[in-house]
């Protein structure tokens, strides 16, 4: 593993196993490799890696005097995420925990080595943090609407169709930032509204799925986003025919909240909120139709969580599960 620092040889690891382009579903389908434990398939899931690797690295640095990845312990590993459990809330603690599990498996890929992490060993700790705490209040369409018009009015960037995108589809900010004209379907689909594929890696942890188009407004606002469009335009283009940067959606976002002045009620709020009336909405048309187990299973799918998310957890987007 050489002299580097730890940092540099977990971000080696990772960049090492990155395999963009490749099909993690055939990975998965290929019963006499084991590849898909340690490859990483989008660009979005491998940043995710670069920063719990950095975060590891520090907490080791700073608290041992280890200097190759393979010194580390069992009991480091627990260390880091008792530390992390006095700022972080329980399903941020079970993403580091699944983080560092894939971390570990792809160390002993690249370096050949039996790590003694041992991360079967460790504990998902209690969050420290109090359950009071609000975040990300859901913001409703017509509130949505609103905010995207202020965005239009104080910028002549595309950046207002973020939270349009946001709150009609459950879009995450990143993949409004990504998503082309090509994508867009105006008709077929679940409604026979059409639909959005969300494709090429551009979703969190590379989980590709179709969202419905769910009524006619929203059919009516993608007619509009798509109207002049190629089809590998990007919806949210810059002048140079670029996607813009999250950050910079973000930025527009919050300061059209201050403009509307909204950002005192919506305080902890980002783009993210956008999501949880979405979440909702689709949430009780599923239910009406064909009950609760399936709305719950059609919503995160929707919203593109993994299959194993729980009803807790989809409790944070969707505030009635009736």
């Amino acid at each position: 593993m050489g002299s580097r620092s730890i940092k540099n040889q977990l971000n080696y690891a990772v960049l090492e196993c990155c395999a963009f382009g490749e099909s993690k579903r055939a990975e998965k389908m290929n019963h006499n490799s084991d590849a898909n434990l340690y490859k990483i398939y989008s660009f979005t899931y491998r940043d995710d890696m670069k920063d719990i690797a950095k975060a590891l690295a520090k907490h080791v640095e700073e608290t041992t005097k280890h200097k190759l990845v393979k010194d580390i312990t069992t009991d480091d590993v627990q260390r880091f995420l008792d530390d992390k459990a006095k700022t972080a809330r329980n399903t941020t603690l079970e993403k580091y925990r699944s983080q560092l599990m894939k971390l570990e498996q792809i160390c002993r890929h690249v370096y050949k080595s039996k790590l003694a992490w041992s991360m079967a060993d460790v504990l998902q700790p209690i969050s420290a943090m109090p359950s009071a705490k609000v975040r990300d209040k859901a913001i409703a369409r017509d509130v949505a609407e609103k905010i995207a018009k202020t965005m239009q009015e104080n910028s002549r960037s595309d950046a207002y169709k973020s939270p349009l995108l946001s709150s009609y589809l459950g879009m995450r900010v990143e993949e409004t930032s990504l998503i082309r004209a090509k994508a867009v379907r105006l008709s077929g689909g679940e409604f026979g509204l059409g639909e959005v594929a969300i494709t090429d890696n551009i979703a969190k942890g590379g989980r590709d799925r179709i969202i419905p188009v769910i009524d006619k407004k929203t059919r009516d606002c993608l007619e509009d986003l798509i109207a002049g469009k190629e089809p590998m335009d990007f919806l949210i283009q810059t002048r140079d025919g670029e996607n813009m940067q999250p950050a910079n959606i973000t930025n527009q976002f919050r300061k059209a909240l201050v403009a509307m002045g909204l950002d005192k009620e919506y305080v902890h709020t980002k783009n993210h909120a956008l999501r949880k009336d979405f979440a909702q909405r689709f949430y009780d048309m599923i239910r009406r139709t064909k009950g609760k187990a399936a709305a719950i299973e059609a919503t995160n799918r929707v919203l593109g969580h993994g299959a194993t998310r729980s009803v807790q957890e989809l409790a944070a987007y969707v505030a009635n599960i009736w």
